[in-house]
């Protein structure tokens, strides 16, 4: 069967171009489903306002990494990344992300949050954040890159 005949069976059985699209193109069947990486994106955010680390944890893979932000050294593993979220705990860090965007395309997510952030001792500040999870066959988050402009910390 030609390139062409192949494709063209493919999509025989789609009537609209947004159907084939959303099932075979972008959302793949593959992949752990879209309300699984969604509710795990969102845990994920929400263990920072109590500091649940073995929470957060659990969602992760453990050969996990974790780029925060991007262009820093990633970390490589859960007994890289453990430490430094136990770290940023113990130094008082607190965090309420307010979500503004979640994207789910194959088995990624991208967020787009406003981060409020409070240190002891510091002057609370806020921070415009974009962040893509990659989750690996099972449901677990394999891949963090959290993005974020320095230019645009601002204080409440």
């Amino acid at each position: 069967m030609s390139e062409e005949n192949a494709f063209k069976a493919m999509i025989a059985r789609y009537t609209r171009l947004d159907d084939w699209l959303r099932e075979c193109v972008i959302c793949p069947p593959a992949v752990p489903d879209r309300e699984h990486m969604e509710r795990s994106a969102r845990a994920y955010l929400a263990t920072y306002l109590n500091g649940d680390l073995e929470g957060r944890a659990a969602l992760f893979a453990e050969d996990a990494i974790f780029e925060d932000p991007v262009g820093t050294p990633p970390l490589q593993g859960m007994a890289q990344i453990m430490p430094f979220w136990r770290m940023a705990d113990e130094a008082g860090w607190w965090c309420a992300h307010d979500v503004r965007t979640v994207v789910v395309s194959g088995r990624h997510v991208m967020l787009h949050f406003i981060s409020n952030m409070r240190l002891p001792g510091l002057e609370p500040a806020t921070m415009e954040v974009f962040e893509s999870q990659t989750f690996n066959a099972e449901g677990k988050i394999e891949h963090v890159r959290v993005y974020f402009d320095a230019q645009g910390l601002g204080r409440r």
